[in-house]
């Protein structure tokens, strides 16, 4: 039986259970975290840290089973900008954000423009998997990037699921970054 959701935009005070739903959902599963095998503990690091990073800015949804009132499914954007200095420690995190900063760095040089809304993080409960959960986070994504007057939107699909979902749904796919090409700069 398909489940009741509705949507709203997340607020400070979902950190917490965006955090939880993210280690539950996203983290265990996110390529570059399995490439590097983080730990249970860093990986709640890594759910933390994007969701107190993201949520204020007020560009991400949450999906909302209605009848437990739980997340079960997000979107998580942020508006493009420059990335910070490179941080050139050597722990798992950092090889994480300086792949981030790598498939970002020409973003607004290819596009031409700096007013980008990156979709960071989609997810999606397993089990309600193919119900067009995603596909409608997607949706209400693509039409906060019109209403907010980004001039794109850029993500990145990390599994042949996510590229179709996006295909299906009008998205054109501008670039292809082979991800066991990356070579971290300090290692």
């Amino acid at each position: 039986m398909k489940s009741a959701i509705s949507y709203r935009y997340l607020n400070d005070d979902d950190i917490y259970e965006v955090s939880k739903f993210l280690d539950m959902h996203y983290t265990p599963y996110e390529p570059m975290v399995q490439c590097l095998g983080l730990t249970n503990e860093e990986m709640r690091v890594y759910s933390t840290t994007e969701s107190k990073e993201t949520i204020p800015l007020n560009l991400s949804i949450a999906a909302i089973d209605d009848e437990t009132n739980k997340i079960c499914g997000i979107s998580m954007c942020a508006p493009w900008k420059p990335k910070p200095e490179v941080n050139t420690s050597m722990d798992k995190m950092s090889y994480l954000f300086r792949f981030a900063q790598w498939s970002e760095t020409t973003l607004a040089e290819e596009l031409e423009t700096t007013n980008i809304l990156v979709e960071d993080i989609i997810a999606v409960s397993q089990n309600l998997y193919n119900q067009g959960i995603g596909t409608e986070l997607f949706r209400r994504t693509e039409q906060l990037a019109i209403d907010r007057c980004f001039d794109y939107i850029v993500g990145f699909a990390t599994s042949d699921k996510t590229v179709k979902m996006l295909s299906t749904s009008g998205w054109k796919c501008m670039k292809k970054l082979d991800m066991s090409s990356y070579r971290d700069s300090y290692t």
